[in-house]
């Protein structure tokens, strides 16, 4: 039999208890996460925000839910949201986390979920950028690479994309003018040199090395192509505002400044910005003494310093009065919810007193080297760890039946006998004592996992830099 390896939050501490019927998980110390510590960077978009930690793990979430882990890349400084990372060594990879991959179909590559595979038309890449319409990558010559599905920014971008692909979008399947962009969209190709920074949201912002900012998108399915936006000397651009010919931008003394000579800030020494695409272009900006700033490009001064955030190197805005801020610990902080707006509501401005809390990362059970799927994250109860019931018995090939609070588990010639808060269970007839009973929590029924790895002779070593714990099953 080959050996199965899962790996496991945290090894069970704590003594023997009674049994007692009567308690509540609810009513106990729960703990449904940790801090998520060692990013080296962060990325948002469109609701989802994702993280890379030191050892390579990538950790995506929604809103302020807490992070779930993903691919691993080793040696990665640069991840995107869309599943894009970029190494050390310039070579850039993708991966397919369940939804598609365009790039995997493109090349007819099949690959495991989450399995990183490099997208060998990049080489010598020094900055990746990901949107709602495509990615972007550009290499150390200052050229520039594009793609993705998006017909129109494929149709401007690139000579080989006929324009009817901006045309006939539709997603009506009995549509019979619908039309799909070719599937080589999905593979890079150069569209533009002498390049310094560009980033991509709903369009294309691109930084000469002269420092000249133009803008390539569509903006109301009628008016498209490219817009000079008449920025010189500008070192960095942020995200490009959905249906606006703005952006803002960051010059060689670290001074802001917007569209049209729009000069933003007093003092200098900014170091990064972030904008998000709705009516009123809020953005964030880092000072290099990692204070963090917030501005409207509609109400261009005075800025205002956001309070209760020090020591930041990176942030994302999501939307007015949110954002993602990473700090020199390697901690992340989140705020505010997220939701995008277009009404009055999003020209309010930003509240320099907020909230930021520690992004959490939620436990992991990796099994047989992948993150499994759980329909509810693992708990810490009491120094134990327990998982989803049948998520767990169902992976390892265990047939399970649940009645009236109590499981019975095959598996093999071993037979497993449990009942829910109690701390006994039955080994093929031989009666063990449990560190935590089985428990309903959130509507759903956790057993806890050491004692299920150890029932099937599984040996148990921990893994601090991941938060796991690694049992290898004979």
């Amino acid at each position: 039999m080959k050996p199965i390896t899962i790996a496991i939050l945290i090894f069970f501490i704590g003594g023997l208890f009674t049994n007692d019927a009567a308690y509540s998980a609810d009513k106990r110390n729960v703990q449904m996460s940790s801090d998520l510590t060692g990013i080296i960077a962060i990325d948002h978009s469109t609701g989802t925000s994702t993280a890379l930690q030191n050892n390579g793990a990538i950790w995506t979430w929604k809103g302020n839910e807490p992070a779930a882990k993903g691919a691993v890349l080793p040696n990665a400084v640069q991840i995107t949201t869309r599943n894009i990372g970029l190494k050390k060594d310039g070579t850039v990879w993708t991966w397919d986390s369940g939804a598609g991959n365009p790039y995997f179909k493109a090349k007819g590559i099949t690959a495991k979920i989450n399995e990183p595979i490099q997208i060998v038309e990049l080489k010598g890449i020094k900055k990746i950028e990901s949107g709602s319409i495509g990615h972007l990558a550009l290499d150390e010559r200052g050229e520039v690479w594009y793609w993705g599905e998006d017909g129109c920014m494929a149709w401007l971008l690139r000579e080989d994309v006929k324009p009817e692909a901006c045309y006939h979008l539709s997603n009506d399947p009995s549509d019979a003018t619908r039309f799909t962009a070719p599937l080589f969209t999905s593979i890079p190709a150069k569209v533009v040199s002498d390049i310094a920074d560009m980033d991509i949201e709903t369009g294309v912002m691109l930084a000469t090395k002269k420092g000249h900012i133009y803008h390539i998108g569509v903006w109301d399915n009628v008016h498209m192509g490219e817009e000079d936006l008449m920025m010189n000397n500008i070192m960095k651009v942020a995200a490009v505002s959905e249906g606006r010919y703005v952006a803002i931008g960051i010059d060689k003394n670290g001074y802001l400044w917007g569209t049209y000579q729009t000069k933003l800030s007093k003092q200098k020494g900014f170091v990064d910005i972030s904008a998000v695409f709705n009516n009123s272009i809020p953005y964030l900006a880092v000072h290099q003494d990692g204070t963090v700033w917030s501005g409207h490009m509609d109400k261009p001064a005075p800025m205002m310093q956001l309070e209760g955030l020090k020591g930041i190197t990176r942030v994302k805005a999501r939307s007015t009065n949110s954002g993602i801020a990473l700090a020199k610990q390697g901690v992340v902080y989140q705020w505010g919810t997220g939701e995008t707006r277009y009404d009055d509501h999003a020209l309010l401005p930003f509240k320099a007193a907020i909230k930021p809390a520690k992004v959490q990362r939620r436990f992991t059970v990796i099994l047989n080297g992948k993150a499994m799927k759980l329909a509810a994250g693992p708990v810490i109860l009491n120094g134990t760890t327990l998982v989803p019931m049948r998520d767990l018995f169902e992976a390892l090939g265990a047939k399970v039946d649940y009645e009236n609070g109590n499981i019975t588990v095959a598996r093999g010639d071993l037979i497993i006998k449990l009942e829910v808060y109690r701390y006994e269970a039955e080994l093929n007839g031989i009666k063990k004592k449990l560190t935590e009973a089985v428990t309903y929590y959130n509507g759903k029924t956790y057993i806890p996992l050491r004692f299920i790895a150890e029932a099937y002779g599984a040996k148990v070593s921990w893994d601090a830099s991941s938060g796991t714990a690694v049992v290898e099953m004979q």
